[in-house]
């Protein structure tokens, strides 16, 4: 779908003017009070029409859709310690803490897309099948793309169970634009839009609102809040596991204090 054509801009008018799903209009609302591009981001993931995914992956895997700089790294390893395959950003991870091989294929072809805001809501309107490769291979995914296009990869997914990983807001604003060149801001498919762009207090009001939709979105069984900066080492294993559906032992986190980053042996 091209969105310069008047069809399509009277389709987005209306959508804008419709009911949208309570979850999906607070959140709208929210990023509008701060940026316009944001906004109109959101409605054109809310609004425009879905090519259904080739196939679709109806196991329970688990989505971190928090943001990069978050305890990503730490999770993951956490994750594998668990037994777990593991997805974070281009890095795969075996079971029992182990590194795999890095997973370019999966990057070129998310890169390419996303060359134009056009072209990356058109690509993610009419194909997720760049996951296709890489179903059979992952029990977790962290970083991006599950970060900001969590909301597209649940119509891959629509099993999956929501993680968010968190972070004191101000320490993670200054971590994530010293730290990164380009990340994105944090909401939900911000197609060409950077951080960079938006103050501190802009950035909290969107990141607030995108934590706020996945609450209103997802059944309380099926999303969990991870804070390793700020929980216990036991507080994180359990509600690590629990979201895993991996049965732990007090000995195990007695012996194994969670993942402060991640530690690989290549294989």
């Amino acid at each position: 779908v091209d969105f310069t054509k008047q069809a399509d801009k009277k389709q987005m008018a209306l959508c804008e003017l419709d009911d949208m799903e309570e979850c999906a209009k607070a959140y709208v609302d929210a990023a509008a009070s701060v940026s316009d591009i944001a906004a109109d981001n959101l409605r054109r993931m809310f609004c425009s029409p879905k090519v259904p995914p080739k196939k679709v992956d109806t196991r329970r895997v688990v989505l971190d859709v928090g943001q990069g700089t978050t305890g990503t790294r730490s999770v993951a390893f956490a994750a594998s310690l668990l037994g777990k395959y593991v997805l974070h950003f281009e890095t795969y991870l075996l079971p029992n803490g182990t590194f795999g091989h890095r997973r370019k294929k999966i990057y070129s072809k998310w890169q390419s897309m996303k060359r134009t805001n056009a072209g990356c809501h058109e690509w993610l309107d009419h194909s997720l099948n760049f996951l296709d490769d890489e179903t059979k291979y992952y029990d977790m995914m962290l970083g991006i793309p599950s970060s900001n296009y969590g909301t597209d990869m649940l119509r891959y997914t629509p099993n999956a169970h929501i993680l968010v990983t968190e972070r004191n807001f101000s320490d993670w604003y200054r971590a994530r634009r010293r730290d990164h060149n380009t990340p994105p801001p944090p909401y939900q498919r911000p197609c060409e839009d950077k951080v960079r762009l938006y103050t501190e207090e802009q950035s909290s009001i969107l990141q607030a609102a995108d934590i706020e939709y996945w609450k209103c979105k997802m059944p309380p069984e099926r999303i969990t809040f991870l804070n390793v900066f700020e929980e216990s080492s036991t507080v994180l294993w359990t509600k690590l596991a629990r979201a895993l559906e991996v049965n732990i032992t007090e000995e195990f986190m007695s012996d194994n204090p969670f993942p402060t980053t991640w530690k690989f042996e290549s294989n």
